[in-house]
This record gives C-alpha cells, structure tokens and sequence, in this order.
C-alpha cells in the first residue's frame, strides 16, 4: 500500500487509477479502508478470513480499547496491521493484532501506538486510508473553518514524545463549517482524496504534492471542485458519486469531462434522481453496474444504472431508478455477489436481501422488488448498516447484540420468497454500536462507552 510521496502525477496517471479502482479490491487483500469496506461503499469484504455461517457464533474478544471511544465510528483498518479511530478530536492508532501497547490476559486491553490531534467536532465520522496516509475531515468549534488532514499512517512522519503524538503530514482548510460543526467522512480513490466544503465538494492530491505549500504540516488547496455543494459518498469507475439535496450528481473523478475555469470547477455528468419530489440519500452504495441509494424521504431502497446509460433524458442528464421497493429503508445499503442488502425503519426492523439485478421478484414498470429473503433484528439507527463477509452478514442493531444471517438465505431460513431467516446471536456488543468493520479474520466493532472491540473465530 506504499507511494511515492514527492512524485509529480499527470492527469492521465490519475485517470487509469481512478479507472481501474474497482480490481484494488482484491489487490488490497484484507483491508477495511473506509466506514463502508472500500470507496465504493459496499460494505463487502472479499477475504473471508475463516468466517462462516456455522462458525460465526464461536465469536469471542481478542482484544479491547482502554480509551473512551463514545462519539467514534466504524474502524478503517490496514492489511491485519493497524486499526484507526476517529474520536471527538483525535486519531487513535491501535494494533490490530492487539500486542503492542496491549495488556496480558483475555481480553487484552490496549492503548494506541500513537495519537493524531484531530479538529474537534461533535459529530464524528469515520476516518478513510489511502496509500501511506489516513485522512479525517472534522468541523472546528472554536474556529469558523475544519480541515481535512492527512496522517502519516506508519505513525513515523510528524510524530514525536511518549506516548507517541502525530502532528499532520498535509492539511487543508474547509472554509465555514461551523454551520454544520462536522465534516462528512472523506473519500480517497486512487491518487485523489475528495471531501465535503463550502460551496462543493473538494478533489486534493492524496499525497499533499500538487497545489500544496510549506511544510509541518504541508497546506494544500483543491485540484478542482465541484459545482454543486454535496456529499462525496463513493468512486467507481472514474465516476464520483455525490449526494445533494436534489439526488445524486455524478462526476468524472479524474477532472476532465464536464470542467473548465481556473480555479477548475466541474460540472455533473448526470443526476441519479426520482420520479418524485427532489429527495436526498444519505450514501451511495456501487457494485455490479448498479448505484444504490436510500431516500430520506420515503425511505424506499433505488437501484439505478451506475454508468448513466439506462433510463437516462433531458438536458442536464437525469437518470431514473431500474428499479426501487416498497418497504420503508434506513441507512446505507451492502451489496456482494449479485445482492443488495438493506435494512428496514422502526422498533420491529429487518435485514431484507433483494436481487441487485432487478430480476427475481421484481416486477412492473417502473420495476418494484421484493425482497428474495428477510429476517428479525433489533431497532436500527440512521447510521446502521450491514456488512458482509464469507457469506455471512452481520448487522450491529441499537439494542447491542451483533446478528449474523447467511447471506444465501439458506442456513435458518423457512418458506417461499420471501424466505424469513432467524439471525444468529454472534455477540453481545454492548451500547449504541456503528457498523461493523472486518479485516484479514477480525470483526472490529465500535460502541458507545465500550469503545473499540476485535473480535475473532476459534
């Protein structure tokens, strides 16, 4: 996962990277790099690491945090060696493996190898990995600006004393976010980081090279920026996917189509909408040709043509949904081999599987589908989300107790279509936890007043 900091790119350069983004998936091996797996936001993690659905309740702790990791979100981690946290106004740094700085027993308890002092903020989102760094994006309270700030992720770099205490490699001031007093989770693809600012979404050199001055930290500004203010959620397919009040814009992520000016702004290719009222989506999940959303608004689950071929029109392009569902969703859709996954709204919610091609029980024009297969968990929250893993999926509900259902619809599940699946009582996480990370065989789990949690099989 290295790179050449000091190295000058060229725009085709980032483009073949930006194209190619969706095979690092498997190059990245066990990586968990955002909230949601990888930049395209599936929540799938690919190496199974020994899970299975007739192992998944054999979960116990490997290790635990010493640290109050109450506002946290869902852990990105590298290849099996560290797992990052972002907190109210720091970047912990743990071993995933749970040795260094970690207590004797079962379970250890650890404190991080290093801590990065972070913008404080009071809506805390997840921090993201991309090459040699890990970025967060945090709303000053005190200040009338946030940052988007990059972390040498070796903890080598700008760091110094014990306990070790990391200073930025590169930053770059996100202009009047004490309106919203938090920054939405950035997203790196490739050689570019994007993020939420005033005005547009911003697109920075990963590395802190191109348009980037001084030093301790380095101070960067865009490369380019978008023209409508939004939410950068996903990358793929060197499109940028771009939640906003009135849908989803698309973007080309290199920079290139659609911009002009200087300083460069871009324009959108096409719109992900509605047939309705402008609705806006809190993510955007990508995966087999497909872009996944769920509107706040009437909570339903919209699968569209992720490249802006199908049921596109008009001048701005605006595409509609392939097809879309009736039941009431929240959060953030996973998708893995050929299914979405979603989650209902309520005290009475459930994990509900459809077919991501719009075909089987799916019917109608325009297309409504139900779902292949459903099952009981406990109320979920806004921010909930399932993630999958060697054909399990794991949901992590408000109540605290982590539910595991085979992801076939086959193990524990009864009928015809739609099949009702028993979920699996994996573990006891205890508080409010957020979705659930999982990398090279550890499921990592943040809850309110528990903190950070390893968990392993066997």
């Amino acid at each position: 996962m290295g790179r050449d900091r000091g190295h000058d790119r060229r725009s085709t350069r980032r483009r073949a990277t930006l194209v190619l983004a969706p095979l690092l998936v498997l190059a990245l091996g066990g990586c968990w790099t955002s909230s949601r797996a990888y930049h395209q936001n599936t929540g799938f993690q690919p190496v199974g690491g020994g899970f299975s659905i007739d192992n998944i309740d054999q979960l116990h702790r490997v290790w635990t945090s010493a640290v109050d990791s109450t506002s946290a979100q869902a852990p990105v981690v590298t290849d099996g060696r560290t797992a990052f946290v972002h907190g109210i106004s720091t970047l912990d740094a743990f071993d995933a493996a749970g040795f260094t700085n970690c207590s004797s027993g079962a379970p250890r308890e650890c404190q991080p190898m290093w801590r990065g002092l972070t913008d404080r903020t009071s809506g805390v989102q997840a921090a993201a990995l991309g090459g040699d760094l890990v970025y967060v994006a945090g709303g000053f309270s005190e200040d009338t600006h946030g940052h988007l700030q990059a972390f040498d992720a070796d903890g080598t770099v700008g760091c110094s004393g014990t306990p070790k205490v990391c200073a930025p490699v590169w930053q770059a001031e996100l202009p009047d976010q004490l309106q919203q007093n938090t920054v939405p989770a950035p997203v790196v693809a490739g050689d570019t980081v994007f993020v939420s600012g005033l005005g547009g979404v911003r697109a920075y050199d990963a590395a802190g090279q191109t348009n980037c001055s001084g030093s301790s930290p380095r101070v960067c500004a865009p490369l380019w920026t978008t023209a409508h203010e939004g939410t950068p959620s996903a990358v793929d397919g060197g499109r940028l996917y771009v939640t906003t009040v009135d849908g989803i814009d698309v973007y080309d992520a290199d920079g290139s189509t659609g911009c002009a000016g200087a300083p460069l702004v871009c324009s959108p290719l096409f719109n992900l909408g509605t047939d309705g009222p402008a609705d806006h989506f809190s993510g955007v999940t990508i995966s087999a040709g497909k872009a996944l959303g769920i509107e706040n608004g009437d909570g339903s689950l919209d699968a569209w043509d992720a490249t802006g071929a199908t049921n596109c029109a008009g001048s701005p392009v605006v595409c509609l949904p392939v097809w879309t569902t009736t039941d009431r969703m929240t959060g953030l859709p996973a998708a893995a081999n050929g299914v979405a996954y979603a989650l209902t709204w309520g005290p009475a919610s459930s994990l509900e599987a459809f077919d991501l091609a719009g075909q089987t029980g799916c019917s109608g024009s325009p297309s409504v589908c139900t779902p292949l297969w459903k099952g009981p968990v406990e109320e979920v929250g806004v921010l909930s989300a399932p993630s999958v893993v060697a054909g399990v999926v794991l949901v992590a509900p408000n109540g605290g107790h982590l539910a595991a259902f085979d992801a076939s619809g086959t193990t524990g599940c009864t009928g015809a279509q739609p099949r009702i699946c028993t979920p699996i009582d994996a573990a006891i996480l205890g508080g409010a936890p957020a979705p659930v990370s999982i990398s090279t065989g550890v499921v990592y789990t943040v809850a309110n007043s528990v903190g950070i949690t390893a968990w392993r099989v066997g």
